[in-house]
């Protein structure tokens, strides 16, 4: 009975499956992200292409910009403000993922600590909101996960 009952389950999950519109999107992770001539290059490069293609959206894996943990947070502004000006040539909708390198300040070089209203992921979050978010599309779920630990004591 179990059996059959699970065979009904996955039958139906297929079918739900079967149904659903086909779409795409891009994968970006650890694009790292700077004021370096190659790299930005590179990221235009991939901006047109991902613009020929015309995938429905972008998803990012983290480490867009390199890196804000080992500078303040006015360095750490100037880094994401190049990231927000790049992602403005992709001509679909974009979802962010943070990664390590979006943490602010986590490094004793940085010269700041958690003190500072922009240190970890408080910079993040105040651009772009929450870490963590989750959106659908054609029926999918999509979960975006924050898998950040900032190890204070350790300064990273």
């Amino acid at each position: 009975m179990r059996r059959k009952l699970l065979s009904l389950l996955l039958l139906i999950q297929v079918a739900i499956l079967f149904g659903q519109d086909d779409f795409t999107f891009a994968f970006l992770p650890d694009l790292h992200l700077r004021p370096d001539s190659a790299v930005l290059e590179k990221f235009h490069r991939l901006s047109a292409g991902l613009n020929t293609l015309q995938p429905d959206f972008v998803l990012t894996g983290g480490d867009m910009i390199y890196t804000a943990k080992n500078v303040d947070d006015n360095k750490a502004t100037a880094l994401f403000d190049l990231m927000d000006r790049e992602f403005e040539q992709l001509e679909m909708p974009l979802y962010l993922t943070m990664g390590n390198h979006e943490t602010v300040g986590i490094t004793g070089e940085s010269g700041i600590d958690s003190s500072n209203p922009m240190w970890g992921k408080r910079m993040y979050e105040k651009r772009y909101n929450s870490c963590y978010y989750s959106f659908s599309y054609e029926g999918w779920k999509f979960f975006v996960l924050d898998g950040i630990k900032i190890l204070e004591k350790e300064r990273g």
